[in-house]
């Protein structure tokens, strides 16, 4: 039950929220918060945060680094570290 979370459109890290459910929008939403912080598009006002469950979530076999996402949600965001 984790999910996965990724700025859209912006280079950074996959997070995974573990244990979460997808009904979870408080934990969803602060982890998102960290997602944008941690993204390249950490100085914009609002980022867009997508975000499913991890079993939706495979990997490119094409692209080095990058995954194929189905199902996802998008949440915007304030980028927030603290």
């Amino acid at each position: 039950d984790d999910i996965w979370l990724h700025a859209r459109g912006a280079s950074g890290s996959h997070c995974v929220l573990k244990g979460a459910t997808m009904h979870s929008m408080a934990e969803i939403r602060r982890a998102a918060e960290i997602a944008a912080w941690y993204s390249g598009a950490k100085h914009s006002g609002m980022v867009p945060v997508i975000y499913t469950p991890r079993k939706y979530v495979r990997r490119d076999r094409k692209a080095v680094g990058s995954v194929i996402v189905d199902r996802e949600k998008v949440i915007m965001v304030h980028p927030r570290q603290d």
